[in-house]
Protein backbone atom coordinates (compact mmCIF):
# COMPACT_ATOMS: atom_id res chain seq x y z
CA UNK A 1 0.00 0.00 0.00
CA UNK A 2 1.22 3.37 -1.26
CA UNK A 3 -0.05 6.45 0.87
CA UNK A 4 0.63 9.62 -1.06
CA UNK A 5 0.87 13.04 -0.15
CA UNK A 6 0.90 16.09 -2.11
CA UNK A 7 1.57 18.19 0.34
CA UNK A 8 2.02 18.11 3.98
CA UNK A 9 1.84 21.96 4.73
CA UNK A 10 -1.70 21.46 3.78
CA UNK A 11 -2.30 18.29 5.97
CA UNK A 12 -0.84 20.02 9.00
CA UNK A 13 -3.94 22.11 9.08
CA UNK A 14 -5.92 19.30 9.80
CA UNK A 15 -4.20 19.18 13.50
CA UNK A 16 -2.11 17.26 16.11
CA UNK A 17 -4.09 14.08 15.46
CA UNK A 18 -3.34 13.64 12.33
CA UNK A 19 0.00 14.57 12.16
CA UNK A 20 0.59 12.16 15.01
CA UNK A 21 -1.43 9.64 12.67
CA UNK A 22 1.65 10.15 10.26
CA UNK A 23 4.11 9.94 12.32
CA UNK A 24 3.17 6.57 13.61
CA UNK A 25 2.74 5.53 9.56
CA UNK A 26 5.98 5.78 8.98
CA UNK A 27 7.39 4.99 11.66
CA UNK A 28 5.51 1.72 11.76
CA UNK A 29 4.32 1.47 8.35
CA UNK A 30 7.05 -0.25 6.21
CA UNK A 31 7.24 -3.29 8.89
CA UNK A 32 3.61 -3.69 7.47
CA UNK A 33 3.96 -2.77 3.86
CA UNK A 34 2.37 0.36 4.06
CA UNK A 35 4.71 2.85 2.81
CA UNK A 36 4.87 6.86 2.57
CA UNK A 37 5.63 9.36 -0.22
CA UNK A 38 5.40 13.01 0.89
CA UNK A 39 6.35 16.53 -0.19
CA UNK A 40 6.24 20.02 1.68
CA UNK A 41 7.85 23.28 0.74
CA UNK A 42 9.42 23.92 3.98
CA UNK A 43 11.17 21.53 5.92
CA UNK A 44 9.88 23.03 9.56
CA UNK A 45 6.54 22.58 8.70
CA UNK A 46 7.00 18.79 9.94
CA UNK A 47 8.08 18.36 13.19
CA UNK A 48 11.73 16.53 13.75
CA UNK A 49 9.88 13.20 15.45
CA UNK A 50 7.94 12.75 12.51
CA UNK A 51 11.09 13.75 10.34
CA UNK A 52 13.15 11.03 11.37
CA UNK A 53 10.86 8.32 10.40
CA UNK A 54 12.03 9.53 6.65
CA UNK A 55 15.41 7.48 5.70
CA UNK A 56 15.37 8.89 2.30
CA UNK A 57 14.91 12.76 1.35
CA UNK A 58 15.27 14.79 -1.25
CA UNK A 59 15.53 18.37 -1.70
CA UNK A 60 14.91 20.97 -4.45
CA UNK A 61 15.88 24.12 -5.46
CA UNK A 62 15.02 26.69 -2.46
CA UNK A 63 16.12 30.26 -1.85
CA UNK A 64 16.64 29.75 1.48
CA UNK A 65 19.97 27.33 1.49
CA UNK A 66 19.50 26.39 4.90
CA UNK A 67 16.50 24.77 4.30
CA UNK A 68 18.17 22.46 2.41
CA UNK A 69 20.53 22.17 4.92
CA UNK A 70 17.76 21.01 7.73
CA UNK A 71 16.72 18.49 5.39
CA UNK A 72 19.31 16.44 3.87
CA UNK A 73 22.21 17.57 6.68
CA UNK A 74 25.36 19.11 6.13
CA UNK A 75 27.18 18.69 2.46
CA UNK A 76 29.48 21.33 0.43
CA UNK A 77 27.31 20.65 -2.63
CA UNK A 78 24.69 23.32 -3.58
CA UNK A 79 21.56 23.23 -5.64
CA UNK A 80 21.84 25.61 -8.65
CA UNK A 81 19.23 27.85 -9.26
CA UNK A 82 19.53 27.97 -13.42
CA UNK A 83 19.38 24.15 -13.29
CA UNK A 84 15.66 23.08 -13.63
CA UNK A 85 15.26 19.91 -11.77
CA UNK A 86 18.55 19.83 -9.86
CA UNK A 87 18.21 18.16 -6.50
CA UNK A 88 20.31 16.95 -3.46
CA UNK A 89 19.23 13.51 -2.65
CA UNK A 90 19.94 11.33 0.92
CA UNK A 91 20.20 7.55 0.67
CA UNK A 92 22.92 6.23 2.77
CA UNK A 93 24.69 9.13 1.52
CA UNK A 94 24.06 12.63 0.05
CA UNK A 95 24.80 13.21 -3.65
CA UNK A 96 22.94 15.09 -6.73
CA UNK A 97 20.24 14.58 -8.76
CA UNK A 98 18.22 15.49 -11.68
CA UNK A 99 14.23 15.42 -11.81
CA UNK A 100 12.97 14.38 -15.08
CA UNK A 101 9.39 15.20 -16.07
CA UNK A 102 7.10 12.90 -17.93
CA UNK A 103 5.78 15.48 -20.35
CA UNK A 104 7.80 18.64 -21.38
CA UNK A 105 7.63 21.66 -19.18
CA UNK A 106 8.18 24.99 -21.39
CA UNK A 107 5.59 26.46 -18.08
CA UNK A 108 3.59 25.44 -15.51
CA UNK A 109 -0.10 25.80 -17.34
CA UNK A 110 1.42 23.77 -20.19
CA UNK A 111 2.83 21.17 -18.31
CA UNK A 112 -0.07 20.93 -16.28
CA UNK A 113 -2.48 20.56 -19.25
CA UNK A 114 -0.09 17.69 -20.62
CA UNK A 115 0.56 15.87 -17.29
CA UNK A 116 -3.70 15.58 -17.77
CA UNK A 117 -3.48 14.03 -21.76
CA UNK A 118 -0.47 11.96 -20.67
CA UNK A 119 -2.25 10.52 -17.19
CA UNK A 120 -6.11 9.89 -19.68
CA UNK A 121 -3.51 8.19 -22.05
CA UNK A 122 -2.01 6.07 -19.23
CA UNK A 123 -5.93 5.10 -17.89
CA UNK A 124 -7.17 4.54 -21.17
CA UNK A 125 -4.37 1.82 -22.14
CA UNK A 126 -4.71 0.47 -18.11
CA UNK A 127 -6.53 -3.38 -18.13
CA UNK A 128 -6.85 -2.85 -14.67
CA UNK A 129 -10.06 -2.16 -12.58
CA UNK A 130 -10.60 1.66 -12.02
CA UNK A 131 -9.97 2.37 -8.55
CA UNK A 132 -12.27 3.77 -6.34
CA UNK A 133 -12.72 7.34 -5.33
CA UNK A 134 -12.27 8.78 -1.70
CA UNK A 135 -16.38 10.12 -1.71
CA UNK A 136 -16.59 13.50 -0.52
CA UNK A 137 -19.55 15.69 -0.52
CA UNK A 138 -19.58 17.77 -3.59
CA UNK A 139 -20.89 21.51 -3.62
CA UNK A 140 -23.27 20.31 -6.16
CA UNK A 141 -24.54 16.93 -6.82
CA UNK A 142 -25.48 15.78 -10.28
CA UNK A 143 -26.94 12.68 -11.43
CA UNK A 144 -24.10 11.74 -13.44
CA UNK A 145 -21.89 11.74 -10.36
CA UNK A 146 -24.01 9.09 -8.79
CA UNK A 147 -22.06 6.27 -9.90
CA UNK A 148 -19.20 7.07 -7.86
CA UNK A 149 -20.37 6.49 -4.35
CA UNK A 150 -20.77 3.29 -2.89
CA UNK A 151 -24.07 1.45 -3.04
CA UNK A 152 -25.04 2.66 -6.45
CA UNK A 153 -23.34 -0.64 -8.19
CA UNK A 154 -25.61 -2.66 -6.26
CA UNK A 155 -28.64 -0.58 -7.71
CA UNK A 156 -28.13 -1.30 -11.37
CA UNK A 157 -26.73 -4.58 -10.99
CA UNK A 158 -27.89 -8.23 -11.96
CA UNK A 159 -29.71 -8.87 -9.49
CA UNK A 160 -31.70 -5.37 -9.47
CA UNK A 161 -32.31 -4.18 -12.74
CA UNK A 162 -32.79 -5.63 -16.21
CA UNK A 163 -29.99 -5.69 -18.94
CA UNK A 164 -31.51 -6.47 -22.03
CA UNK A 165 -34.40 -8.81 -19.85
CA UNK A 166 -33.27 -11.96 -21.62
CA UNK A 167 -36.03 -14.56 -21.59
CA UNK A 168 -38.54 -11.81 -20.71
CA UNK A 169 -41.92 -12.08 -22.29
CA UNK A 170 -44.91 -9.48 -22.69
CA UNK A 171 -48.15 -10.55 -21.64
CA UNK A 172 -48.97 -10.86 -25.01
CA UNK A 173 -46.20 -13.54 -25.37
CA UNK A 174 -46.95 -14.91 -22.30
CA UNK A 175 -50.34 -15.96 -22.73
CA UNK A 176 -48.93 -18.12 -26.25
CA UNK A 177 -46.33 -19.83 -24.34
CA UNK A 178 -49.34 -23.23 -23.62
CA UNK A 179 -50.25 -21.89 -20.13
CA UNK A 180 -47.04 -22.34 -18.73
CA UNK A 181 -46.11 -19.49 -16.19
CA UNK A 182 -42.49 -17.89 -16.94
CA UNK A 183 -40.62 -18.32 -13.84
CA UNK A 184 -37.59 -17.00 -15.60
CA UNK A 185 -38.88 -13.71 -16.98
CA UNK A 186 -38.01 -10.44 -15.70
CA UNK A 187 -35.99 -9.95 -12.42
CA UNK A 188 -37.74 -7.79 -10.81
CA UNK A 189 -36.78 -3.68 -10.09
CA UNK A 190 -36.16 -3.09 -6.55
CA UNK A 191 -34.75 0.67 -5.45
CA UNK A 192 -34.39 3.70 -7.41
CA UNK A 193 -31.64 5.89 -6.17
CA UNK A 194 -32.06 9.28 -5.22
CA UNK A 195 -29.37 10.36 -3.67
CA UNK A 196 -26.28 10.51 -1.07
CA UNK A 197 -26.98 10.17 2.61
CA UNK A 198 -24.63 13.12 4.06
CA UNK A 199 -22.86 10.90 7.19
CA UNK A 200 -21.65 8.23 5.06
CA UNK A 201 -21.97 9.41 1.82
CA UNK A 202 -23.82 5.91 1.13
CA UNK A 203 -26.73 6.33 -2.35
CA UNK A 204 -30.04 5.61 -1.03
CA UNK A 205 -32.84 4.50 -3.22
CA UNK A 206 -36.30 3.98 -2.74
CA UNK A 207 -38.14 0.36 -2.79
CA UNK A 208 -40.52 0.26 -5.68
CA UNK A 209 -41.50 -3.59 -6.15
CA UNK A 210 -43.33 -3.59 -2.44
CA UNK A 211 -45.10 -0.08 -2.39
CA UNK A 212 -45.56 3.24 -4.34
CA UNK A 213 -42.47 5.23 -4.14
CA UNK A 214 -43.18 8.89 -2.49
CA UNK A 215 -41.60 12.23 -2.79
CA UNK A 216 -43.31 15.00 -0.86
CA UNK A 217 -42.45 18.68 -0.52
CA UNK A 218 -42.90 22.41 -0.61
CA UNK A 219 -43.55 23.69 -3.90
CA UNK A 220 -39.60 25.00 -5.17
CA UNK A 221 -37.80 23.08 -3.10
CA UNK A 222 -36.57 19.89 -5.70
CA UNK A 223 -39.55 17.68 -5.74
CA UNK A 224 -40.00 17.99 -9.08
CA UNK A 225 -35.75 17.69 -9.89
CA UNK A 226 -36.02 14.00 -7.61
CA UNK A 227 -39.15 12.87 -10.20
CA UNK A 228 -36.45 13.95 -13.12
CA UNK A 229 -33.92 11.84 -11.42
CA UNK A 230 -36.41 9.09 -11.20
CA UNK A 231 -37.14 9.22 -14.84
CA UNK A 232 -33.18 9.64 -15.70
CA UNK A 233 -32.43 6.30 -13.78
CA UNK A 234 -34.78 4.32 -15.30
CA UNK A 235 -34.70 5.23 -18.44
CA UNK A 236 -31.08 4.85 -18.61
CA UNK A 237 -30.86 1.29 -16.69
CA UNK A 238 -34.29 -0.40 -16.93
CA UNK A 239 -34.38 -1.81 -20.69
CA UNK A 240 -37.47 -2.37 -22.83
CA UNK A 241 -40.03 -1.04 -20.43
CA UNK A 242 -42.89 1.44 -20.19
CA UNK A 243 -43.36 4.31 -18.66
CA UNK A 244 -46.44 6.49 -18.11
CA UNK A 245 -45.80 10.06 -17.17
CA UNK A 246 -48.86 11.93 -15.82
CA UNK A 247 -47.07 16.12 -15.88
CA UNK A 248 -48.75 19.19 -14.21
CA UNK A 249 -49.53 22.33 -16.26
CA UNK A 250 -45.93 23.53 -15.67
CA UNK A 251 -44.61 20.79 -18.20
CA UNK A 252 -41.07 20.44 -16.22
CA UNK A 253 -41.31 16.63 -17.61
CA UNK A 254 -42.32 17.33 -21.11
CA UNK A 255 -38.22 16.35 -22.05
CA UNK A 256 -39.39 12.74 -21.57
CA UNK A 257 -42.35 12.90 -24.04
CA UNK A 258 -40.14 12.28 -26.96
CA UNK A 259 -38.74 9.19 -26.12
CA UNK A 260 -40.22 6.13 -27.93
CA UNK A 261 -41.09 3.94 -24.54
CA UNK A 262 -42.81 6.81 -22.75
CA UNK A 263 -46.51 7.64 -23.03
CA UNK A 264 -46.87 11.64 -21.54
CA UNK A 265 -50.45 13.50 -20.74
CA UNK A 266 -51.21 16.74 -19.54
CA UNK A 267 -54.24 18.35 -18.53
CA UNK A 268 -57.72 16.78 -18.14
CA UNK A 269 -58.20 15.26 -21.98
CA UNK A 270 -54.55 13.55 -22.11
CA UNK A 271 -54.74 12.70 -18.41
CA UNK A 272 -58.15 10.74 -19.12
CA UNK A 273 -56.99 9.06 -21.87
CA UNK A 274 -53.70 7.82 -21.01
CA UNK A 275 -55.21 6.73 -17.54
CA UNK A 276 -57.75 4.48 -19.69
CA UNK A 277 -54.44 3.36 -21.46
CA UNK A 278 -53.28 1.92 -18.21
CA UNK A 279 -56.27 0.55 -17.21
CA UNK A 280 -56.37 -1.75 -20.65
CA UNK A 281 -52.49 -2.70 -19.44
CA UNK A 282 -53.93 -3.94 -16.48
CA UNK A 283 -57.08 -5.81 -17.61
CA UNK A 284 -54.76 -7.52 -20.09
CA UNK A 285 -51.84 -8.64 -16.81
CA UNK A 286 -54.69 -9.92 -15.35
CA UNK A 287 -56.05 -11.87 -18.07
CA UNK A 288 -52.62 -13.53 -19.38
CA UNK A 289 -52.32 -14.37 -15.43
CA UNK A 290 -55.56 -16.25 -15.18
CA UNK A 291 -54.85 -18.06 -18.68
CA UNK A 292 -51.57 -19.53 -17.02
CA UNK A 293 -52.17 -19.54 -13.18
CA UNK A 294 -52.90 -23.29 -13.36
CA UNK A 295 -49.59 -24.19 -13.68
CA UNK A 296 -48.08 -22.26 -10.31
CA UNK A 297 -51.24 -21.91 -8.49
CA UNK A 298 -49.57 -20.24 -5.43
CA UNK A 299 -48.19 -17.53 -7.45
CA UNK A 300 -49.77 -14.11 -6.91
CA UNK A 301 -50.76 -12.01 -9.46
CA UNK A 302 -48.12 -9.15 -8.04
CA UNK A 303 -45.19 -11.57 -8.19
CA UNK A 304 -46.57 -12.32 -12.10
CA UNK A 305 -46.63 -9.06 -13.12
CA UNK A 306 -43.26 -7.94 -11.03
CA UNK A 307 -41.64 -10.55 -13.78
CA UNK A 308 -43.19 -8.63 -16.55
CA UNK A 309 -41.98 -6.19 -19.01
CA UNK A 310 -41.61 -3.53 -16.71
CA UNK A 311 -44.20 -0.62 -16.47
CA UNK A 312 -43.50 2.18 -14.38
CA UNK A 313 -46.19 5.23 -13.75
CA UNK A 314 -44.43 8.23 -12.72
CA UNK A 315 -47.15 11.21 -11.41
CA UNK A 316 -45.62 14.49 -10.80
CA UNK A 317 -47.76 16.11 -8.25
CA UNK A 318 -50.70 13.32 -7.44
CA UNK A 319 -53.39 16.20 -6.01
CA UNK A 320 -52.87 17.89 -9.15
CA UNK A 321 -53.46 14.52 -11.57
CA UNK A 322 -56.80 14.04 -9.28
CA UNK A 323 -58.26 17.35 -10.06
CA UNK A 324 -57.25 16.63 -14.17
CA UNK A 325 -59.89 13.37 -13.64
CA UNK A 326 -62.85 15.65 -11.95
CA UNK A 327 -61.83 14.33 -8.39
CA UNK A 328 -63.26 10.74 -9.94
CA UNK A 329 -61.99 8.60 -7.43
CA UNK A 330 -62.76 5.68 -9.13
CA UNK A 331 -60.49 6.83 -12.03
CA UNK A 332 -57.98 7.89 -9.41
CA UNK A 333 -57.71 4.56 -8.26
CA UNK A 334 -57.17 2.53 -11.10
CA UNK A 335 -53.16 3.48 -10.06
CA UNK A 336 -54.41 0.84 -6.65
CA UNK A 337 -55.26 -1.82 -9.65
CA UNK A 338 -51.76 -1.24 -11.28
CA UNK A 339 -49.97 -1.65 -7.54
CA UNK A 340 -51.82 -4.93 -7.58
CA UNK A 341 -50.71 -6.07 -10.50
CA UNK A 342 -47.07 -5.20 -10.09
CA UNK A 343 -46.88 -1.42 -11.81
CA UNK A 344 -44.50 0.69 -10.11
CA UNK A 345 -45.41 3.99 -9.48
CA UNK A 346 -43.41 6.97 -8.03
CA UNK A 347 -45.83 9.71 -7.49
CA UNK A 348 -44.69 13.45 -5.90
CA UNK A 349 -47.55 15.48 -3.94
CA UNK A 350 -47.38 18.80 -1.89
CA UNK A 351 -47.11 18.90 1.92
CA UNK A 352 -51.28 18.65 1.85
CA UNK A 353 -51.87 15.30 1.06
CA UNK A 354 -54.74 13.89 1.85
CA UNK A 355 -56.74 10.34 1.45
CA UNK A 356 -59.87 11.55 0.11
CA UNK A 357 -61.66 8.08 0.37
CA UNK A 358 -59.61 7.04 -2.24
CA UNK A 359 -57.98 3.40 -1.97
CA UNK A 360 -55.12 5.04 -3.57
CA UNK A 361 -54.07 7.77 -1.85
CA UNK A 362 -54.75 5.80 1.28
CA UNK A 363 -51.98 3.21 0.03
CA UNK A 364 -49.87 6.44 -0.54
CA UNK A 365 -50.15 8.37 2.50
CA UNK A 366 -48.96 4.73 4.75
CA UNK A 367 -46.01 4.30 2.40
CA UNK A 368 -43.29 3.04 5.31
CA UNK A 369 -40.43 4.62 3.23
CA UNK A 370 -40.38 8.33 1.21
CA UNK A 371 -38.40 11.27 0.53
CA UNK A 372 -38.81 14.46 2.00
CA UNK A 373 -37.82 17.52 0.69
CA UNK A 374 -37.82 21.21 2.05
CA UNK A 375 -38.47 21.42 5.87
CA UNK A 376 -39.49 18.01 7.04
CA UNK A 377 -41.60 19.98 9.45
CA UNK A 378 -43.83 21.49 6.74
CA UNK A 379 -45.30 17.79 6.47
CA UNK A 380 -47.48 15.85 8.39
CA UNK A 381 -47.46 12.14 7.25
CA UNK A 382 -44.45 11.53 9.39
CA UNK A 383 -43.42 11.55 13.12
CA UNK A 384 -41.63 15.48 13.16
CA UNK A 385 -40.86 14.57 17.40
CA UNK A 386 -37.51 15.85 18.19
CA UNK A 387 -36.59 16.97 14.72
CA UNK A 388 -35.27 20.32 14.82
CA UNK A 389 -33.57 21.43 11.36
CA UNK A 390 -35.52 23.68 9.51
CA UNK A 391 -33.85 22.82 5.84
CA UNK A 392 -34.32 25.93 3.01
CA UNK A 393 -31.59 24.52 0.80
CA UNK A 394 -33.23 22.62 -2.38
CA UNK A 395 -29.86 20.40 -2.99
CA UNK A 396 -30.91 18.91 0.10
CA UNK A 397 -33.58 16.39 1.49
CA UNK A 398 -34.47 13.60 3.73
CA UNK A 399 -35.25 10.09 3.17
CA UNK A 400 -37.64 8.37 5.56
CA UNK A 401 -37.20 4.38 6.12
CA UNK A 402 -39.87 3.24 9.11
CA UNK A 403 -39.43 6.14 11.33
CA UNK A 404 -35.73 6.60 10.91
CA UNK A 405 -34.74 9.80 8.71
CA UNK A 406 -31.65 10.54 6.75
CA UNK A 407 -30.34 13.38 5.50
CA UNK A 408 -29.72 13.19 1.37
CA UNK A 409 -28.06 15.24 -0.98
CA UNK A 410 -30.07 15.13 -3.79
CA UNK A 411 -28.62 15.63 -7.38
CA UNK A 412 -29.53 17.85 -10.28
CA UNK A 413 -30.98 16.68 -13.69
Amino acid sequence: ILVAIDNFDALKELGDDMESFIQKLARDGASLGIYIVTTMTRGAVMRSAVMNNFKEKIAGYNFDESEIRSLIGRTSMTVPEDKKGRALVKLNEIDIMQIYTPVPCPDELTYMEKLKEFVSTMAEKSTEKKAKGIPVLPEELHFSQLSEYPGYEEMVGEDTINEGLEGTASEGEASANNGELQESLAVPVTQIPIGIETEQLNVVGLDVSKEPALIIGESGMGRTNVVKSTLEFITKHVKETQIFIFDTTSMNLRNYSNLDNIKYATGKEQSVLLMEKLKEIIENRKVTFEAQRESNLLMSIKEYGLKQTPVFVVIDIVQELYENLDGDKEKLDILKEALDVGIFVIASADNKLRTRMSEFLETLTSVKNAVVVGNYREQNLFSTVGFRENNTDPRFGYMYSKGKIKKVMIPLV
